[in-house]
């Protein structure tokens, strides 16, 4: 999966069929609102409102708690496994950022920054280099 997210592999899935990075780089202009998954964990209300102002609409805070409720990663997990939805409950996963940090491979990591090193600073996101792996441990 990392080789078609960094090359692109329509044969992995039709969402991977260019690389990630000539996905992205068109939806950067001032009129597309960047949101990030990181970002929605840390302060879901903050973002949620952020969105509605993007497409201006307007919704109580009672409104966006209850949204915020229902899709959240607990309650999507749960109705995928009352759903018998396996593939899906699966492909939820933890639910947190940041477990790719001791998921990749220094040569995965090493690779991810070499490609895509200039658009993970673009758009706000943390390197990660091998040289980095030592301070999981002291985590």
């Amino acid at each position: 999966m990392s080789h078609a997210v960094l090359f692109g592999d329509e044969t992995v899935s039709p969402w991977v069929r260019i690389p990630w990075k000539e996905h992205v780089l068109p939806y950067r202009r001032p009129e597309v609102l960047t949101v990030r998954y990181e970002d929605l964990l840390a302060s879901a209300e903050t973002e949620c409102r952020r969105i509605l102002q993007h497409v201006g609409l307007e919704r109580d805070a009672a409104f966006i708690a209850g949204a915020i409720d229902r899709q959240s990663f607990q309650t999507e997990s749960a109705n995928f496994a009352e759903q018998g939805d396996a593939r899906r409950e699966q492909f939820m996963r933890v639910g947190r950022s940041g477990q790719w940090k001791s998921k990749f491979t220094a040569g995965q990591l090493a690779l991810y920054e070499a490609q895509l090193g200039d658009v993970l600073t673009m758009l706000h996101y943390e390197h990660y280099t091998p040289e980095d792996r030592s301070d999981l441990s002291a985590a």
